[in-house]
């Protein structure tokens, strides 16, 4: 499975409001979007400001078509305290839980 990881700082006083739209964005995406298979949002243990996302492709043509689909980023960008950092990954076979390694 592809995967993307993204780390997110938000600004102190939108935090509420950056809860709200990735709750309303989660639902719609794993709704609306078979090939999105994963699309989780942590909270740092460390740093309350800090948010990971984790996305889930059976490969990157899912990722590009998430892109695609994606709406509604201007009220995350206002949100961001800094712009975010992204990391595309793939599995080590063997060594994840993902059941195609």
């Amino acid at each position: 499975m592809f995967r993307l990881i993204g780390t997110m700082k938000i600004k102190p006083d939108k935090i509420a409001q950056w809860e709200e739209i990735i709750t309303r964005r989660r639902e719609q995406v794993l709704r609306d979007e078979d090939f999105t298979l994963v699309y989780d949002f942590y909270r740092s243990a460390i740093d309350p400001c800090e948010y990971v996302v984790i996305e889930g492709f059976a490969d990157e043509s899912g990722h590009e078509r998430h892109l695609q689909q994606s709406i509604g980023h201007e009220a995350m960008i206002e949100c961001f305290a800094a712009p975010p950092t992204l990391q595309k990954v793939w599995p080590v076979k063997n060594c994840t839980s993902d059941p195609d390694t």
